[in-house]
C-alpha cells in the first residue's frame, strides 16, 4: 500500500510531497507520485493506421487536459491508501471559472484526500 501524491512541479506540488512524505512516514508507506502529462506526441507513438491512431490521440489530448483523472487512476491502479495533493485553495466565483482537478479528486477516488492549501503569495 502506499500514498499517491499528484504533482505538476509546482510549489503548490512541492508541498504537498513534502506533506505526503510526513504522512508516510508515520504510517510506515511509500509515496508514489504522479504527474500526468498534458502533451501527447504522435511522434512517439508505434507505428498504427491512422484510423486507430487518430481516436486515440483526439481522446489522450482531452483526457490530459482533466488532471484528475490521471490521478484517479492511479489511485485505483495502484491500490493506494490515500491520495494527497496540492490545491490553490480558490473559492467562489474564481473556483468555478478555472475548475478545480482537487475537487475533482475528492468527488471521484474512494481513498482519503489529503489536500494541502499553500498559503497566500
Amino acid at each position: 500500500m502506499a500514498i499517491v501524491c499528484g504533482t505538476d512541479f509546482s510549489t503548490h506540488a512541492e508541498q504537498a510531497k513534502r506533506a505526503a512524505a510526513a504522512f508516510a512516514k508515520v504510517l510506515g508507506l511509500p509515496v508514489r507520485l504522479v504527474h500526468v502529462i498534458e502533451d501527447f506526441a504522435p511522434a512517439l507513438a508505434p507505428p498504427v493506421p491512422e484510423s486507430v491512431f487518430a481516436p486515440l490521440a483526439a481522446r489522450l489530448k482531452r483526457e490530459a487536459k482533466e488532471a484528475f483523472l490521471g490521478i484517479w487512476h492511479a489511485a485505483g491502479r495502484l491500490g493506494v491508501d490515500a491520495v494527497c495533493m496540492g490545491t490553490h485553495g480558490r473559492s467562489g466565483a474564481s473556483r468555478v471559472l478555472l475548475g478545480s482537478q482537487a475537487l475533482e479528486v475528492v468527488r471521484r477516488v474512494r481513498q482519503p484526500v489529503i489536500l494541502v492549501r499553500s498559503p497566500p503569495p
